[in-house]
C-alpha cells in the first residue's frame, strides 16, 4: 500500500547557518525526496537561501520576541493558507510564537525538535509544550532525560538521531590539504562548527599549543569569534598551524584529511559534526557533552569510536596525542565510527521515525485540548 503523502510545514529563526539548520534542512529534503510536500519558514534569508539550494521551498515568516503575539497570527495565517498535516518547530526560543501559530491554524500534529537542552524547561515553555505541542523529538537520550525529569511522559518524548548523506569525495586528500595550506603529512586535528563560544574553539586551540609542533588544526566555520581566535593563535605562537578556512562546501572531503577531530563544546545535543566525522571514520575526542556517551562509548568487539575526556585544555591536548602516536588505535576506531553510523545513524531509519511521528503512527497521545 502506497505511503500516505504529508503536508509538512517547518519553522526555524536562527540567524546563522550552523549544525542544527544542517540537521533540519537534511530532514525536510529527506523527507521532500519520499514525496511529502514540504514548505520551510524562515526568519532569515541566510537560512532559506541555504535551504532552497537543496530544492527546499522556502520562505519568510519572521517570528520575534514572545511579546510579538501577532506574528502568532500572521503565521497562523500563512498556516492555514498551507493546511498542513504536520509543523515541525526547529529553534527552541521561538517556540511558544510558531507552537500558537499551529494551534490557531488548527495542524493536526504540532511537533517540537529540540537540539540542546542544558536544564529543565521554563515554566513559560513547560505550557507551551503541555498546551499546543503533541511530541517533543530530541536528537540524544541525554537531552530525553531532561524532558522526563521534567516531568513528561515516555510517550510524549521520542529521541530520533540526526542522520545525514555522506558524500563521496571529490579531491584527492593531497588537493584538498593544499587548499587549506596545510603541509603533506603533518599530523592534523580537526574541527567544525559556527565560531560561537558555546563551541569553546579557544580550548582547542590550547590543546594545540600543548601538543607536537609540527601539528596543524583545522576549522571549519565561520561566526563572530573569529577574531578572538585569530588574537588567541597569535598569542601562543601557534599562528602557522592554525587555519580557520571560513565556511565550505567541501566539509565530507576535508573530514577526510582529518587524523582526529575534536568536539570542545560546553555543550551540545547529538553534534552532527561529530556523526560526520565518525562516518568519515575519523576518531574522535570530545568534551563530556550531551549524546557524546551514547555515540563515543565501547561498541562491538570492545572497540570506541572516540574518547571522551574533560573540559580541561591539558586532559584534550593528551587524549589527541595519544591518538597521534597510535595510527592502528585511530584505525580500529575509524571503523567503529562507520559501523555504528551505519547501524545507529541510517538516514532511512531517521526518516522511517519521523514520518511515523508527523503520521501520528507511534501510538503517542495528542496534546490536551
Amino acid at each position: 500500500m502506497k505511503a500516505q503523502r504529508l503536508s509538512i510545514a517547518a519553522h526555524n529563526a536562527a540567524r546563522a547557518w550552523g549544525g542544527g539548520e544542517i540537521a533540519q534542512t537534511a530532514l525536510l529534503d529527506g523527507l521532500r525526496r519520499r514525496g511529502h510536500e514540504v514548505v520551510f519558514y524562515c526568519n532569515h534569508d541566510v537560512v532559506a537561501k541555504e535551504a532552497a539550494a537543496l530544492g527546499i521551498e522556502s520562505r519568510i515568516s519572521y517570528l520575534g520576541g514572545d511579546a510579538a503575539l501577532h506574528h502568532a497570527w500572521r503565521f497562523a495565517r500563512v498556516l492555514r493558507r498551507q493546511q498542513p498535516d504536520a509543523l515541525i518547530l526547529g529553534f527552541y526560543s521561538k517556540n511558544l510564537l510558531a507552537a500558537l501559530g499551529g494551534r490557531l491554524a488548527r495542524v493536526p500534529r504540532v511537533v517540537a525538535r529540540i537540539e540542546l537542552q542544558r536544564s529543565k524547561p521554563s515554566l513559560k515553555y513547560r505550557f507551551v509544550l503541555n498546551s499546543w505541542v503533541d511530541t517533543i523529538v530530541t536528537v540524544a537520550d541525554s537531552v530525553r532525560r531532561v524532558y522526563l525529569a521534567a516531568g513528561y511522559t515516555a510517550q510524549r518524548v521520542v529521541t530520533i538521531h540526526n542522520a545525514f548523506e555522506f558524500g563521496s569525495p571529490t579531491l584527492p586528500p593531497e588537493a584538498v590539504r593544499r587548499s587549506l595550506r596545510v603541509p603533506a603529512g603533518a599530523p592534523l586535528v580537526g574541527a567544525v562548527g559556527r565560531l560561537v563560544s558555546q563551541k569553546r574553539f579557544d580550548r582547542l586551540l590550547h590543546a594545540v599549543a600543548l601538543l607536537s609542533a609540527d601539528v596543524h588544526c583545522v576549522i571549519v566555520g565561520e561566526g563572530e569569534v573569529r577574531r578572538e581566535l585569530e588574537t588567541l593563535a597569535d598569542d601562543l605562537q601557534i599562528r602557522d598551524r592554525v587555519h580557520l578556512p571560513g565556511w565550505r562546501r567541501d566539509v565530507s572531503d576535508i573530514l577526510l584529511i582529518f587524523d582526529v577531530f575534536a568536539l570542545t563544546s560546553d555543550f551540545e545535543g547529538l553534534a552532527i559534526a561529530m556523526t560526520e566525522a565518525m562516518a568519515a571514520g575519523v576518531p574522535v575526542v570530545s568534551t563530556r557533552v550531551s549524546g557524546a556517551e551514547e555515540t563515543l562509548g565501547a561498541g562491538e568487539r570492545g572497540a570506541a569510536p572516540g574518547i571522551i575526556v574533560g573540559f580541561d585544555a591539558r586532559q584534550i591536548a593528551e587524549a589527541i596525542a595519544e591518538l597521534l602516536s597510535d595510527p592502528p588505535r585511530r584505525s580500529s576506531m575509524g571503523a567503529a565510527g562507520r559501523r555504528l553510523i551505519a547501524d545507529r545513524f541510517s538516514f532511512d531509519r531517521m526518516l522511517d521515525r519521523w514520518e511515523a511521528v508527523l503520521r501520528g503512527d507511534l501510538g503517542l497521545p495528542a496534546r490536551p485540548s
